[in-house]
């Protein structure tokens, strides 16, 4: 008995508690939630954000938008953090107590999922590029393929070896920032006043428009990290949460990706990350990329063991959807999703912020109207309601505001 209850418990660490609260035990230090929270905010796809907008609707517009996001991501990621934080429970769970009930939930659960394997494509998309800008002779497909197959091991055991990896891979990310953006702002040049161009409201609407969905995928996505804080750090991790996930993406990366797309006029990072650096550039795009993958996969496979568990009652574990998502990605990045990146990210930022509307409101009425505790929310079936039509009904009238 003394063997099986071994076993339970490291395939339980192993699983890091998808589908129940973090135990004490369990909990990390502000600098370890630091340190893996970094990893979702530094990466080639922040880059191609702020490049998108500053090649569409110029600098000025840009800047204004990406600050605008991140006040209104600050503001989600301090309330997400603080109930993650104290509950021990990720946005999934969550969701069953905030009104979504224990089957309902499963549909937030598939938004989240699909979310993030969408995420998925689009940064190996960025990876596989990057080494074909380097070596053209080398298929695409083949690139796409091991990009995301090469996730699978890397992500096997969650926040443990996430840990690991950021801390690593930190300092070559800082050194080849610095490298590329010296060398692109020394030898390009742009002709012509980069701060030209008048901002006007139907082009600040769409800047903000293309942010909201990295604005809520980090806000919600800091939840599944943040719940591993000690009771302790709850005040502290608010802060890392914000300052990290929100400010590092929409105060430095995204707007240092609008100046370095301005100057070489190539959205693709991953392209001019090759053409300026050479071999250098192209594992500066790989080092980073696994960081944010590694983060990807994670919240895409936990989302999915929640999805099926509810809905088809199997629970075979977070590792086998791990594979479904590198399949997912595969296909994404084949069929072309980096293509269509402004269009893709307009419509999951509709769905993503549906959702966050929907907690919201759990958040704000579940005390005085569902007898919801914030300090303690209930994500046990027997003590919730399957469904839960209030927020169910809202997420659907905000589903419906993707055809308008």
């Amino acid at each position: 008995r003394q063997e099986s209850f071994g076993a339970d418990t490291r395939r339980e660490a192993r699983e890091d508690y998808a589908l129940r609260r973090v135990p004490a035990h369990f909990r990390k230090s502000p600098l370890s939630i630091a340190m893996v929270l970094s990893g979702a905010v530094w990466s080639v796809f922040s880059f191609a954000l702020g490049g998108s907008l500053g090649l569409r609707y110029g600098i000025p517009t840009a800047l204004i938008g990406l600050g605008c996001a991140y006040v209104l991501g600050t503001v989600l990621a301090v309330v997400i953090t603080r109930l993650t934080a104290a509950n021990g429970l990720d946005i999934d769970l969550l969701s069953r107590g905030l009104g979504y009930g224990f089957l309902g939930s499963a549909f937030s659960s598939l938004v989240y999922a699909v979310t993030f394997m969408m995420y998925c494509g689009f940064e190996a998309s960025f990876m596989a590029t990057a080494v074909n800008a380097e070596w053209p002779g080398v298929p695409l497909v083949p690139l796409y393929i091991a990009a995301a197959v090469v996730m699978i091991p890397v992500n096997w055991y969650g926040f443990k070896l996430n840990n690991i990896l950021q801390r690593i891979t930190w300092p070559l990310f800082i050194i080849g920032v610095v490298a590329l953006a010296v060398d692109i702002f020394t030898r390009h040049h742009v002709a012509g006043s980069i701060w030209a161009g008048p901002v006007t409201a139907a082009s600040l609407l769409g800047a903000i428009g293309l942010c909201l969905p990295v604005l809520g995928i980090q806000a919600l996505a800091v939840g599944d990290w943040s719940r591993f804080a000690r009771a302790a750090d709850v005040g502290k991790v608010k802060v890392i949460a914000s300052s990290v996930s929100i400010g590092g993406l929409f105060l430095i990366e995204a707007p240092l990706g609008a100046f370095l797309a301005v100057y070489t006029k190539q959205e693709n990072p991953g392209v001019y990350a090759a053409s300026t650096l050479g071999v250098w550039g192209v594992l500066w795009v790989l080092v980073t990329q696994l960081r944010i993958q590694n983060m990807n996969y994670y919240s895409a496979s936990l989302a999915t063991a929640n999805f099926v568990a509810r809905i088809f009652r199997w629970a075979p574990g977070r590792q086998l959807w791990i594979g479904l998502t590198a399949v997912v990605t595969a296909v994404a990045a084949i069929t072309g999703i980096l293509n269509h990146l402004t269009d893709v990210l307009t419509f999951f930022g509709v769905v993503l912020l549906a959702w966050a509307g929907t907690l919201l409101g759990g958040m704000v009425f579940g005390p005085r109207y569902l007898g919801v505790s914030l300090a303690r929310i209930e994500y046990r079936r027997g003590y919730l309601h399957n469904w839960g039509p209030a927020a169910l009904s809202g997420l659907a009238v905000g589903l419906s505001l993707i055809h308008i």
